[in-house]
């Protein structure tokens, strides 16, 4: 079982062209992973960046996410697989 505390999202820029988020947390295996982003603090409505199921092993997950002209939030939700 995973607890908040233990999904620890963390984020890095890359300098690499082109510039990318590199988007990063802990998940268990065969959860459904779901990541999130809103363009602003403000903004009401958080959107559906990408979602995948973690393979038998779990483990670090990692998403690449292209730099726009803004910034951007992030959450991400993982989900037990179903018995």
């Amino acid at each position: 079982m995973l607890v908040s505390s233990e999904v620890v999202l963390a984020a890095a820029l890359t300098d690499l062209p082109p510039r990318a988020v590199v988007l990063s947390w802990n998940s268990i295996p065969n959860a459904t992973n779901s990541l999130f982003f809103k363009p602003s603090v403000t903004a009401t409505n958080w959107q559906l960046l990408t979602n995948f199921v973690s393979g038998p092993a779990g483990g670090r997950q990692r998403v690449v996410d292209p730099v726009g002209a803004g910034g951007q939030f992030y959450r991400v939700r993982v989900d037990l697989a179903a018995p």
